[in-house]
């Protein structure tokens, strides 16, 4: 008798009969997997074949139990419903075998819930819930200190981890609720910072110098104003005002005068945003930390505008709120006067006119006057000895005049509130400095902040940062005015109008 065999295909005396295929257990598997959209696990020992006609009948079946128990039907196998997507195929007689065990124990999930805390008992958003045994499983607390996290019964331990407190491992065993008290861990911070283009680095990682100032420092010395609350908390850095005036434009220097006209000031970014503004019109109430980055290096972080350094300034949002709701008032009432007059000469070295002592105001020897006292011609003539002996008609003291007791006073309100996915922070302050120069109202200044944070389902979050604020100024200009009141003759009245009835005539 003789075969031929090809492709499939046999004959013999004559007859064509084809060729018995069958499949693997693990191809069946496969089908299934596919069909019925479901994960099947089973021993590695386990291997069976399977006719065409069987894998037929198994995969015409409804529904995935239906077609395993087709499938270990005369196999001397049995499967488990792990959950509602997840088998195991078991030997019979086999059910406690360690491997049989692990592989069921594997899926096996359950739940756990609970809250963290500090040792003062307030709850801690943010934790990270880690599994000791699979980094991949994983939960962090919600704004109330929450958490849920599944796990399956491989996982033995959960780490408690967050910035500022001391990790924490607990062993699950049979509790489906773990409530963890976290302490604080002074000593074991290292300082972040959030970079312009990188994400958070660590400040001895960086190229650039780096100084932070947070809320609680600022508290520590009130400031007047945004600029001033720099002053002396960072080293290197140089804050002085313009002119001196409430509300004048302040100058900061960073790396000292990097220009001929001594003007080099820094970037100035407020939430994300680079500002053209004077930095007394920010509200240091509203700030919540300073970020100052020394160093031509910045510009590789901020550009080149960055080239003299940049001030980077966070305020507050609800988010930040160790409780849920919080409201703060502050206010603030001052005087401010001239700290020290100079003495100023009361004689002078010209020679009086003969009828001098009949006028209200001196009268010199050269000059002609109208019939206010006011100076037409000629020019004043020098004593003999050009001494500075010679009386004044009347002598006025100019700087008392001049300037007067100044007055100043803020009135500030906060709001700040948080829930599971909205927070809000919500300001206004009302400022006001009259200065110490007579017939000017100084410098007065309204703020509105509102900012706020909510999350949309699970991917989108909405920010908004909004300022209005309105200042107004009213004062000398220059600090020409000042050297003026030293160089006057004490014997003009400066309240005396002008001839059009504008106040304040003095030569």
């Amino acid at each position: 008798m003789t075969f031929l065999l090809f492709s499939g295909l046999g004959f013999s005396n004559g007859q064509v009969f084809k060729q018995k295929a069958e499949v693997e257990l693990s191809d069946l598997i496969k089908k299934i997997e596919i069909k019925y959209d479901v994960s099947v696990t089973y021993e590695s020992d386990i291997s069976f074949k399977f006719t065409k006609k069987q894998v037929s009948v198994v995969l015409n079946k409804k529904t995935a139990e239906e077609a395993l128990n087709e499938t270990v039907k005369k196999k001397n196998l049995t499967f488990k419903k792990i959950r509602k997507d997840y088998f195991v195929l078991i030997k019979k007689g086999k059910s406690d075998n360690k491997t049989s065990e692990d592989q069921t124990s594997i899926y096996t999930e359950k739940t756990i819930t609970g809250t963290v805390k500090n040792n003062t008992g307030d709850f801690i958003p943010g934790v990270s819930v880690i599994a000791k045994e699979d980094n991949s499983i994983a939960a962090m607390t919600d704004s109330e200190g929450k958490y849920i996290i599944t796990v399956n019964q491989k996982i033995k331990t959960l780490i408690f981890n967050y910035i500022g407190y001391k990790t924490k491992e607990v062993v699950i065993g049979n509790q489906t609720e773990i409530n963890v008290v976290l302490q604080e861990d002074l000593f074991d911070i290292e300082e972040v910072i959030v970079s312009g283009v990188a994400g958070n680095t660590p400040t001895k990682k960086l190229a650039v110098t780096v100084n932070k100032i947070n809320a609680d420092k600022l508290s520590e010395a009130p400031a007047s104003s945004s600029a001033s609350a720099l002053q002396g908390k960072i080293p290197g850095i140089l804050v002085k005002s313009s002119f001196g005036s409430p509300g004048s434009g302040t100058t900061i220097q960073m790396r000292g005068a990097t220009s001929i006209r001594g003007n080099s000031p820094p970037l100035i970014i407020v939430d994300g945003v680079m500002v053209n503004t004077n930095l007394a019109d920010i509200n240091v109430d509203d700030i919540a930390s300073y970020e100052v980055v020394k160093g031509a290096a910045a510009s590789a972080l901020y550009g080149s505008k960055a080239g003299n350094g940049v001030i980077v300034i966070t305020t507050k949002r609800g988010k930040n709120l160790k409780e849920s709701f919080k409201i703060r008032v502050r206010n603030e009432y001052g005087i401010s006067n001239l700290q020290n007059e100079l003495n100023l000469a009361t004689h002078h070295p010209y020679q009086l006119a003969a009828d001098n002592a009949d006028f209200p105001y001196t009268k010199y020897e050269g000059v002609t006057y109208d019939n206010n006292g006011r100076v037409i011609s000629g020019s004043r003539l020098l004593t003999d000895s050009a001494y500075a002996d010679q009386n004044y008609a009347i002598v006025r003291d100019q700087q008392k005049e001049f300037f007067k007791q100044g007055k100043y006073y803020t009135n500030y309100f906060s709001l700040a509130k948080k829930d599971n996915n909205t927070n809000m922070f919500l300001s206004f302050e009302n400022h006001k400095n009259s200065g110490i120069v007579f017939a000017t109202e100084g410098y007065s200044r309204k703020n509105f902040r509102f900012n706020a944070d909510t999350k949309i389902g699970k991917y989108i979050s909405i920010s908004t940062s909004n300022m209005y604020m309105l200042a107004e100024t009213d004062n000398p200009g220059t600090s020409k005015g000042f050297s003026d009141v030293l160089f006057v003759q004490p014997d003009v009245d400066l309240n005396k109008p002008n001839d059009d009835g504008s106040p304040y005539h003095y030569k």
